[in-house]
């Protein structure tokens, strides 16, 4: 049963086609949903098929506003981050759970996943030949098809250097 998120969600991100949507979730999942097929009866319509006004932008009539989402791809922890491949023929997707783990997938299926000290987002880059991840005072670079890490920059502010006093 493909139903909504039971958490509270993150992220949202559409796919280079606009074809299908992303979201993320704190339920621990990353939910792809497919804006072409209807593929149930409750399914929303569109702005572009709905909306008449913006005081009727979700209307009184729709009583349903779930969709049901063709892809569920579980982690085991709060959902931060996902992205889409950056070519329209690609089924690659990125993402980024607590506690700091890197997945990456082919479709549904997990294609490799490490941890990442302080990730928090995540993109793929160059022709989908690599992910980048960014968290807190860093930024990875990862071969997509090895899970080489490539580069890895580190930073750190000192606030003293700016204290006025």
């Amino acid at each position: 049963n493909f139903n909504e998120h039971t958490g509270r969600i993150l992220k949202l991100k559409i796919n280079s086609n606009s074809d299908k949507f992303l979201s993320t979730s704190t339920d621990g999942t990353v939910r792809v949903w497919d804006l072409v097929q209807d593929v149930g009866s409750d399914r929303t319509p569109s702005p572009r098929e709905r909306q008449e006004s913006y005081s009727e932008f979700w209307p009184s009539s729709v009583e349903n506003v779930g969709e049901k989402s063709f892809w569920i791809i579980s982690h085991s922890g709060p959902v931060l981050w996902a992205s889409f491949a950056q070519s329209p023929t690609s089924n690659i997707m990125t993402s980024v759970s607590h506690p700091s783990v890197l997945t990456v997938w082919d479709g549904s299926s997990i294609k490799w996943n490490l941890e990442e000290n302080g990730a928090k987002s995540c993109e793929l880059c160059n022709g989908d030949l690599y992910v980048v991840v960014g968290g807190s005072e860093q930024v990875s670079i990862y071969d997509i098809d090895l899970a080489y890490l490539l580069h890895h920059l580190n930073w750190k502010v000192n606030l003293a250097l700016y204290n006025t006093r």
